[in-house]
Order: C-alpha cells, then structure tokens, then sequence
C-alpha cells in the first residue's frame, strides 16, 4: 500500500524537525546562557548519570577538571567543593572517557585524595598499571612519589612501566637541588634510579 506523496512530506519534514529538535535540546558544555554554578551543576549532572550520552558526559568531565586547578586553590569555597567531589566520585566511574579527565586533573593538582582513590583501584584491578602510572606521574613528585614507589616495591611491573615510573622519579631525586621535603624512597629503588641514570 502506497502512502500520498503529501503524507510522505509531511512524515519526513515532521522526522526533520523532531531530529532538529532533540539536536537542539543536547546541552552544551558550556552554556553561554547560563551562569557558572548552573553549568557546573549540569555538568556534574552528566558525569553522574550512566545513562547520558558518552559524548555529553566526557565534555561535562572535561569541562569540571578545566576548572580543578582553580577549584583546588579555595577548596573551602562551596563551588569548588561540588566541583572537587565530583571529579573524585569521577575516579570510581568504570567509563574511561569520564574517568580520565577527572584522574588527569586532579592527579596534575596533586590531589592526595585522588592519587589514594586511584591507588585503591589499581589495587582492585579496577584499572591497569599502565592506567595507574600514567595518571600518577601527572602529579608533582612531593605528592605522586610515593604513590610510584609503592608500585615499584610492590609487583613485578612491565619494562614499560618501570621506565615511566623511574623517569618521573630520576629528575627530582637525582638533582643535585634535591628538594629536601621529597617522601624517601627506599634502598632498593633508590638504587635503581643510580643504575637508569644516564
């Protein structure tokens, strides 16, 4: 059975506005038209909900760890405090696209906190040594030292691996400025890094 041409036309233009519609209504990260708290508001929305699109909810992360360094500056302040929290309930997240910005963000910030999450997850197998390694290492040493040694002394870690954790941990430990609050590393990696060293 054939339909008329006209209700053709008017099923697609119909399908056209609806797709056009449902197109419009995605949010944007940011929305110029809203204030910062209810974007942020809407972006920690994204981040929580499994059931948003991958797409939207990486922005949203994204956007939240642009705004980590400034976050981490006024922890007290009550915006960055939402901000914060949700990039760490972000780590638990088993989507790598939502994980990744927040572990990326607040491991540069040296969040203590995050580098421990990440580090129980590591432990739970959760995510890999590689995974590990690569977001601890984004961290200025006096905070992802010893989160680094710890690997090291602890697992047989892929070639690979022990030559990103001994590169992070050859520049700060064997410069003769070694900065003094440094966490100790122990014999056995200390030596180590005296072998690596050029």
């Amino acid at each position: 059975m054939h339909r008329p041409r006209k209700i053709r036309q008017a099923l697609l233009a119909f399908a056209i506005y609806v797709g056009a519609t449902l197109t419009s209504a995605k949010p944007e990260i940011p929305d110029a038209t809203k204030s910062l708290p209810e974007n942020i508001d809407m972006a920690i929305e994204l981040i929580k909900n499994p059931e948003a699109h991958l797409e939207e909810a990486t922005e949203a992360a994204i956007y939240l760890g642009e705004r980590a360094e400034e976050a981490e500056d006024t922890p007290t302040d009550s915006l960055s405090h939402k901000i914060i929290e949700a990039l760490r309930n972000a780590l638990n997240d088993d989507r790598p696209d939502i994980r990744d910005p927040a572990a990326s963000s607040l491991a540069a910030n040296g969040d203590i906190i995050a580098l421990e999450t990440l580090q129980r997850i590591h432990g739970d197998n959760r995510i890999s040594d590689m995974e590990f390694i690569l977001y601890v290492t984004q961290s200025p040493p006096k905070a992802g030292a010893s989160f680094v040694s710890n690997l090291l002394d602890k697992k047989n870690v892929s070639e690979d691996v022990e030559r990103l954790a001994l590169g992070y941990l050859r520049g700060p430990y064997t410069s003769p400025n070694k900065d003094p609050d440094l966490p100790t590393l122990s014999l056995a990696i200390t030596q180590r890094l005296q072998k690596a060293a050029p």
